[in-house]
């Protein structure tokens, strides 16, 4: 090692509180927004029902095989769990351990997650894509963990600008690692991206799920539309007017927008 060069070290967050006298049962109902692309598309390339029906059959023969624990659970509940990770991972799982479930304790929250992803991903690309629309679904599950723990909440809490950084992700994926190896169903933790400082949740183990069905009651399908600058969420199919604004400068830091590091 060269002399004066300094080495960006994660924290470890896990053993500095101790986290396994901090394992607690979380009762809680998480909200996830996904998109509703997959069967419109599927539906543009064939010509009946019956032929998109078969479409569909193939492209689920195609995908990883679902573990014996995830049998039986609805696909919203277990399709992150299904993949392997992304290329950077995620907050709290490296690129080498398997996804995570993510969710919010309410729509605004969730929605203010998903705006900063959709302008992470248009803003990726120098082209000038102008609006582009997609229609969206909310709905919410409830969460019942037996091994939980509460990063909103003391002792975590005072660690709260590393664990829910909105640019650096070490020190997150670290403590991912650590409560995996403590065996933690799932963890609360206050959100990077909520000008608010919501909740969110992560979900580790698709039993920490109560039901294995999402409330059929908490569906709601939503327009998203997307530019450089800002995304908006109108609700569909309801007497409700509900519009959700988010624009880039919410998310931004030091003026610019981040992106999760590589680790």
């Amino acid at each position: 090692m060269r002399l004066g060069v300094k080495i960006n070290v994660a924290l470890d967050i896990w053993v500095e509180c101790d986290g396994k006298k901090n394992i607690t049962a979380i009762k809680e109902t998480a909200w996830r927004i996904v998109e509703l692309q997959e069967k419109i598309s599927a539906r543009k390339l064939v010509d009946s029902i019956e032929e998109q029906q078969i479409l569909e059959e193939l492209i689920e023969e195609s995908k990883p095989v679902l573990l014996q624990s995830q049998i039986g659970f609805h696909s919203l509940l277990y399709t992150p769990f299904r993949y392997p990770p992304l290329k950077y991972g995620s907050r709290f799982g490296k690129r080498t351990e398997p996804s995570l479930w993510y969710g919010s304790l309410n729509i605004e929250i969730v929605m203010a997650e998903k705006a900063f992803y959709q302008l992470a991903f248009i803003n990726a690309s120098t082209a000038n894509f102008g609006m582009t629309s997609s229609p969206m679904a909310t709905f919410s599950v409830l969460l019942n963990m037996i091994n939980g723990v509460k990063l909103n909440e003391a002792p975590f809490i005072k660690f709260k600008n590393k664990i829910s950084s909105p640019s650096d992700y070490k020190n997150s994926q670290l403590l991912g690692t650590r409560m995996r190896e403590s065996n933690v169903d799932g963890f609360t933790f206050y959100s990077a991206r909520d000008v608010k400082t919501g909740i969110n949740v992560g979900i580790f183990k698709i039993h920490a799920f109560a039901n294995k069905n999402p409330d059929s009651k908490s569906f709601e399908t939503w327009q998203c539309n997307t530019t450089k600058i800002n995304v908006e969420f109108i609700q569909t199919g309801s007497l409700k007017d509900r519009i959700f604004t988010f624009s880039i400068q919410d998310f931004q830091v030091n003026g610019r927008l981040p992106f999760p590091a590589i680790t």
